[in-house]
């Protein structure tokens, strides 16, 4: 079961990485989100239908949560 896990993560990353995409959670409500790769930071705004981008770790404003690498 570990290798089909460890097989299907794999899988799910080379997507991500063709895409140019990353998988990203909001740590409050646990939704995951695919996002552009490249930005450092990621925030999603509080009725969770806007994302966004920046290479500034300075929240866009109050009712924003920056987005997290999920557990694996």
């Amino acid at each position: 079961m570990n290798s089909v896990r460890s097989s299907d993560r794999a899988h799910s990353n080379f997507i991500n990485y063709i895409r140019d995409e990353d998988t990203l959670m909001n740590p409050e409500t646990g939704t995951q989100y695919q996002v552009e790769y490249g930005p450092k930071y990621h925030w999603v705004n509080d009725t969770g239908d806007v994302t966004l981008g920046t290479d500034s770790a300075w929240s866009p404003g109050a009712n924003w949560t920056e987005l997290v690498t999920p557990p694996r």
